[in-house]
């Protein structure tokens, strides 16, 4: 499992092959573009999807292929949300972006993993059977809503700490990947380290703000605003399976994918456009 090329390696790589390239997000073939592939093999002849780690790779590398290769093989890219807001989404409705880059309504691409009816089916043959409390789609359903609202504490640190480093973009502190990993007092630690960086205001009253705001958001539009990847991580970690029998993660994915392979709606919408062309 090779790491994403970049620079000449990139080019090289690109090079070779027909149809439109895709930059997507991944640090390997086996991420991102392991899932376009999947959603999008009777593309292949039209698309090639090729990774890189992060949405601003995935800018700068769509920006550096166009200048290197010729007009006729296009390039475009599809990147995570992340935190971007509703204007940046909205600016891509009526054509694509000057830069070739789109990206998704929803955080990342594991927010769209989260069908409740896929992994129900899933749940049905790992276990033979369909088992409490994940017996129904209505009940996996719940599980993932579950999961999400579990994941609120950290998407209000996260988005704070970004908040802050993009005023004063110096002296950062990593993102938090699991909701065990909260700080017992989040408000009390942010604003001690916003008060040493000399934040405007108290970066706890922030966070405080930003968890209300979530708290209130409709179930239908965390995804926006919820890392998928935490999300999913947090749902297998609740996968039922019999004691020493739990699959590694990627197993549950790659079963996932095997019962429920259609694409999301807007990712179809997305290709689409690409396909289409400007």
């Amino acid at each position: 499992m090779s790491r994403y090329p970049e620079g000449e390696a990139l080019l090289a790589a690109c090079r070779a092959g027909r149809g439109k390239l895709v930059i997507v997000e991944g640090e390997t073939d086996y991420e991102d573009p392991w899932f376009y592939g999947r959603w999008f093999g009777d593309l292949a002849r039209e698309l090639t999807f090729r990774p890189q780690n992060g949405h601003e790779k995935v800018v700068q590398a769509v920006r550096y292929l166009r200048e290197q290769l010729p007009p006729t093989r296009e390039v475009y890219g599809i990147r995570d949300r992340d935190f971007s807001d509703d204007a940046a989404v909205s600016a891509q409705a009526e054509a694509i972006p000057a830069d070739g880059v789109l990206c998704t309504r929803w955080y990342t691409l594991e927010n769209y993993l989260l069908v409740a009816e896929g992994w129900f089916r899933a749940s049905t043959v790992i276990n033979r059977t369909a088992l409490a409390p994940w017996d129904t789609a209505d009940a996996v359903q719940a599980q993932i809503d579950g999961a999400y609202r579990e994941c609120l504490p950290l998407a209000a640190w996260n988005y704070t700490l970004r908040s802050e480093y993009q005023r004063l973009p110096r002296d950062g502190r990593s993102h938090i990947e699991h909701p065990k990993a909260m700080p017992t007092q989040p408000e009390t630690e942010l604003s001690e380290w916003g008060k040493a960086r000399g934040a405007p205001r108290a970066l706890g009253d922030c966070y405080r703000e930003r968890l209300e705001w979530l708290g209130a958001a409709p179930p239908n539009e965390l995804p926006c605003w919820v890392t998928g990847k935490v999300v999913l991580k947090v749902l297998l970690e609740r996968f039922p399976v019999a004691a020493g029998r739990r699959p590694h993660a990627h197993h549950l994915v790659n079963l996932y994918m095997d019962k429920h392979p259609t694409p999301p709606d807007e990712h179809v919408a997305l290709v689409r456009r690409i396909v289409a062309g400007p």
